[in-house]
């Protein structure tokens, strides 16, 4: 049969809200939103019964629940039409009548009757009470994400008419589209039959990094409906391998933009920030909440990869008393025919707690785990256990997947990076930067992120804006190179989940801090870097994970400390599809000049190269950054529209434009986003102001 377009694409959104606190107080709230946005003074939320009202339009469809936190009754007019434990769990429900309320009750009435299983091990991560009840931990982890706690309707709730799932698989080079209505007449990149569609030599859709993220309108009734993507994925000796292409996957743990503050918010421009930053991996963790349809439809534009892990983290949760079968399927009618979704894991640092504790290593595993999820995902894609996990103590960096916080947590140095030997890191890299009061850190610990980032600042004599993102940059640096078996690498993580000096390279409002900056640097699609490989010198690095060769000049140039350009020499390179080059700094020179300064036969005689290979420049600074100057003789600022134009006939150190770190080359304008205000830098005694 061929659905009426009204019928198939017929969605309402509910508005005019109102919450209602078990006092009586009655306040205006928008949905999705929680408790928080309406009674941001709530600190025992979860302990209290909440009544989220509104009228019913008379507008045809069924009721929609995306999600609901976490504990609740579904009432219409009086009716108890639904009882739920999950806040995971989705639901739709024939409606009639005026009013609606979710009624949320306390978070403890979640917990399943009869007499669970005696907990295996306790974490300090969270109350583990919550092992029982399936919530997320985010809002509930006291030295990481303290709250407040997610308390009501966090995902869409609406009037919806019919609406078909699409499905996609690869067969070939044919894409097919499969409809959960076998009836369904539909088209799909000009190609139309009923309940499938066959598509030959189909384009593929590839993250942004190494092709186009080719996407296809699915049209109903002449209306587009959704759109899907084609792709093969699997993982190779800890690589992905997207369309028979192993890649460098890079990017950051998401965390919803705004969840915490009651007012989730549309995840396209914190996916697109993501995007520019160079990455092509978002990691959902087994803290978070399973995402929306509309994340993935983000991530898939984007040319962003997902990888997913079941809500599952640290605690001892009893697989086979709630009802986690369910939740693998619903992720994935969640992610039908997404492309983005490339990996599922089992949960986050459950296999890491068991070995951490002394116990035995298999503690976590389960039927559950090992056999049923898995058949469940099929080949839709990559199956990961847990995150980390490995070939016997399941937290060892040199084998399977590893959450490094060598560099960063533990303080060790940046060299430790190579000599961790790290296959693929699904989360690393976690310091506390940016502004505020809260930072994060280990419950029970006598330290805290921010005393990590002060020992490096301390360490390497940097400043605290500037240590974080060139240690970053430095790490990525070493795993990127050809010669590293690392094959990914994933941030702690992309975006603060409150205010405060948190783990992210983005503030709880959504802006960059400085590490961004340095960050699209290192992990862009064509990139250079130096790596000072002592008495082997200092080696220049170019990556080119387009589907393109890259034939271009590089230009590499040599400073003294006062500025004055000692030596210059060009020279072409050509970097294949999906490829790297590398070349000692000296070779290319001709000559030896002791650039690193390891021998020492005398003073240094250089103090920065600096390479340019089209509009992608890399520094170096063998010797330590520049030293202070007197700021007016050196730097010329001129505004040129929007933009301002950044000139210095000296060596500077990173000169702080609003919050981009921006390297100099003398003599060289660097073109910048105008941004009123100072101007600071290690290099100046005094900022530079930049009026309005």
């Amino acid at each position: 049969m061929s659905w009426p377009a009204s019928t198939v694409l017929s969605s309402h959104e509910l508005t005019d809200w109102e919450l209602v606190a078990d006092d009586g107080t009655t306040r205006p709230v928008t949905v999705p939103g929680t408790v928080t946005q309406a009674f941001p003074e709530a600190d025992d939320a979860d302990d209290r019964v909440w009544v989220f009202r509104t009228q019913l339009p008379d507008a045809p469809g069924d009721l929609v629940l995306d999600g609901v936190a976490t504990s609740y009754e579904v009432i219409v007019d009086g009716t108890v039409l639904l009882r739920e434990t999950s806040m995971h769990a989705r639901h739709r429900l024939p409606v009639s009548g005026q009013v609606l309320e979710i009624r949320c009750l306390p978070l403890a009435t979640a917990t399943p009757t009869g007499k669970p299983p005696r907990a295996r091990w306790r974490s300090a991560i969270a109350d583990n009470s919550l092992r029982l009840i399936r919530t997320c931990l985010l809002g509930r982890m006291p030295g990481i994400a303290p709250g407040p706690p997610v308390v009501g309707p966090y995902r869409s709730v609406r009037l919806e008419g019919h609406r078909p799932s699409f499905d996609v698989a690869l067969d070939g080079t044919t894409g097919v589209v499969s409809c959960s209505d076998a009836c369904l007449t539909f088209s799909c990149s000009g190609a139309t039959g009923v309940g499938i569609v066959r598509i030959p030599d189909v384009a593929l859709w590839w993250p942004h990094t190494h092709g186009d993220p080719a996407l296809h309108d699915v049209v109903v009734a002449g209306d587009v409906v959704t759109r899907v993507g084609f792709r093969s994925v699997t993982m190779t000796e800890g690589a992905f391998v997207v369309n028979g292409i192993a890649l460098w996957a890079r990017g950051a743990v998401w965390t919803p933009p705004g969840l915490l503050a009651g007012f989730p918010e549309d995840p396209w421009e914190t996916v697109l920030l993501a995007r520019d930053a160079g990455m092509n991996l978002l990691r959902v963790p087994g803290t978070a909440p399973y995402e929306t349809p509309e994340f993935f439809a983000a991530c898939d534009a984007r040319g962003v990869m997902v990888w997913h892990d079941l809500a599952l983290a640290n605690l001892d949760v009893p697989h086979d008393l709630l009802d986690l079968d369910a939740e693998v399927t619903d992720l994935l009618d969640r992610a039908a025919g997404h492309p983005s979704l490339v990996a599922v894991c089992g949960g986050s640092e459950t296999a890491q707690q068991v070995a951490m504790l002394g116990l035995d290593p298999l503690l976590w595993r389960s039927d559950f785990l090992d056999r049923r999820a898995p058949a469940v995902l099929g080949d839709r894609a990559v199956w990961i256990p847990n995150s980390p996990s490995g070939t016997g103590i399941a937290f060892r960096n040199g084998a399977g997947i590893a959450h490094y916080f060598g560099v960063g947590g533990y303080r060790l140095p940046v060299s430790d990076a190579r000599r961790a030997e790290v296959r693929f890191a699904s989360e690393c890299l976690a310091f506390s930067h940016g502004e505020g009061a809260f930072v994060p850190g280990d419950q029970g610990a006598d330290w805290d992120f921010a005393d990590v980032t002060d020992h490096y600042a301390t360490t390497l004599s940097r400043p605290r804006e500037l240590i974080v993102g060139e240690v970053m940059a430095q790490v990525f640096g070493e795993w990127r190179r050809s010669q590293s078996p690392n094959r990914g690498a994933v941030m702690l993580w992309l975006r603060d989940l409150q205010p405060g000096a948190g783990w992210g390279l983005l503030r709880a409002d959504g802006t960059p801090k400085p590490a961004w900056y340095d960050v699209r640097r290192a992990l862009a699609p064509r990139a250079a870097w130096f790596v000072d490989e002592g008495l082997n010198g200092l080696h220049l690095h170019v990556a080119n994970d387009r589907p393109v060769a890259w034939e271009t000049a590089l230009r590499l140039a040599f400073y003294r400390a006062d500025g004055l350009r000692l030596d210059e020499v060009t020279t072409s390179v050509c970097v294949e599809p999906h490829g790297q080059w590398s070349a000692d700094v000296e070779e290319l020179l001709g000559r030896f000049v002791d650039v690193t300064w390891t021998y020492r036969f005398g003073p240094a005689s250089v103090a920065a190269v600096v390479a340019t290979v089209d509009d992608v420049v890399a520094f170096a600074y063998p010797t330590g950054p520049p030293a202070q100057v007197h700021v007016g003789e050196v730097l010329s600022v001129v505004r040129a529209g929007e933009m301002l134009v950044l000139t210095t006939n000296e060596l500077l150190d990173a000169v702080l434009v609003g919050d981009e770190p921006v390297h100099l080359e003398p003599g060289i304008p660097v073109a910048v986003a105008f941004r009123p205000g100072p101007l600071t830098s290690p290099s100046f005694a005094t900022s530079v102001i930049v009026p309005a």
